[in-house]
This record gives structure tokens, sequence and C-alpha cells, in this order.
């Protein structure tokens, strides 16, 4: 809570619209009854949190889970009393492990690889498009895929225990997908070391290369309420300038 709450600030100083209160059983009506297995949604003040929750599976990018997230970005994104929406993931050692293998073993065949591929794009373009800012607050590791997704977000968040890793070519592979967003948010060097090692960097180095924007301590994870330490007004603009100005961000940086 902690960390979805640390996220939380550093929107509320640029958004637009009124806030509006969902409940979680408002928010489940967005997704289908298989997907309700890999994420919990709700909805409170104008910021969504998409919280992975299939630990069975390490919270891995499956087909399933993919199409989850997709449908928890999308649905009511013009909303304007939506005002950021968080990817999170249950408290844990994993954030999300990326690709689930067993999908991609031969016997799913090739269609069903392209459908995995074909999602994991729409679902990273979703976010690049979302009118709001997104944001990855992550406990514990996000590799591979998982390690794209955080990439993609707007902004990182983490505790002092997530780490981030591009694992493919310990494998025999390389992370071709997942180095696009990372070589857009780290310094070369980095996402260099990281692809072509396969090893992971640790939170610190995350922070130290501008991949995560703010560090948390464990002991805040603890802290009930932890809310009630980030009591700021709501001072936001009800202009719509501010689509305009997410927009041109996310088109210089891809330019870059």
């Amino acid at each position: 809570m902690a960390l979805f709450n640390q996220s939380r600030t550093f929107v509320q100083r640029m958004q637009v619209g009124r806030s509006i209160t969902r409940t979680l059983t408002t928010a489940r009506t967005w997704l289908g009854q298989w997907q309700e297995k890999h994420v919990n949604t709700q909805q409170t003040n104008g910021v969504r949190r998409i919280r992975l929750n299939h630990v069975k599976t390490r919270n891995s990018l499956s087909l399933e889970m993919m199409h989850a997230i997709l449908q928890c970005l999308t649905t009511d994104s013009e909303d304007l009393s939506l005002r950021s929406i968080v990817i999170t993931a249950e408290s844990g050692t994993i954030f999300s492990a990326g690709h689930n293998l067993k999908e991609l073993i031969s016997s799913y065949g090739e269609e069903h690889h392209r459908a995995i591929f074909d999602t994991c794009g729409q679902l990273m373009k979703a976010i690049s498009e979302c009118p709001v800012p997104v944001i990855a607050a992550v406990d514990g590791l996000a590799t591979a895929a998982g390690c794209q997704l955080v990439a993609a977000c707007d902004i990182v968040v983490g505790t002092e225990r997530s780490s981030f890793s591009t694992p493919g070519v310990n494998f025999g592979i390389f992370c071709s997908t997942p180095g696009i967003p990372l070589i857009r948010n780290v310094p070369k060097k980095v996402a260099a070391h990281m692809l072509f090692t396969g090893l992971p960097i640790s939170a610190v180095e995350a922070y130290q290369a501008g991949l995560n924007k703010k560090l948390i301590k464990l002991r805040m994870l603890l802290i009930k309420r932890a809310d009630q330490l980030f009591n700021l007004e709501n001072n936001l603009s009800k202009n719509n300038w501010k689509w305009i100005l997410i927009r041109l961000i996310r088109s210089e940086l891809k330019l870059w």
C-alpha cells in the first residue's frame, strides 16, 4: 500500500478532472471471469490500480494475463475523472517473470506464439498511448518481458529489494523486444550490460541509471494506512492541456 501511495503522489500535481471513488466490485465488471484470476483492479480518487495476482506463475505475462492488463488499461481510459494508472503486483519477491515459457513450446504452434508477441506489442502500445500517466510500482524482480512492461511505463517507483533483468542470453536467445524500451530509459552502457550478460541490476543501480524514479524502504511497507503520509492538497488544473503535454513528452522520448 505504501508503494502504491508513493506512486500516486507523482500524479496528484499534474492531472485534471474530478476525483471519484469506485469500489473493487465495480472495477471487476471490467474483467471477464477468466481474467479475474490474473489481476485485481481498483479505482479510487481517480487512480486506477492494476495488481498482477498470479503467484503460481510468478505473475508471468501469459496470453491471458496480457489480455487482462490490456483490458484494464483501455477500459474508460478517456474518462476525465481518471488521473493515473498504477501497475503493481502482490507483495512478494517477484513483480513479473516475463513471458510464460510454457506457452512458447513448439506444441502450442506458431499461431499461438504469434498471438503472444502480437498481444505483448499491443500492451506496450496501449501504455504509450494511454491519455494518463502509467506508473509501475515494483516490489521484487521484474525480468524479461516483465522488465519490458516496467520500462514501457511513464514512471517507475520501487522498493529497495526490487531488481531488473533481461536474461534471454542465458537461454541462448536475445531479449530484443525488452531491449527497446530499456535502452530508451537507461544509458547505453547499462542496457548493454543487462542485455549482453543477462545479469540483473539492483534497485539502487536502476535508480542511478534513471529507470527507477523513487526508492522506498522496505520498512515503509509495514506501516498501516501509509497514505496518511501523503496529505497533498488537490491543486490540479481543470484544463485539458495535460493530455497535450503528456503526448508531446512521449513523442520526444520516442524520437530520442
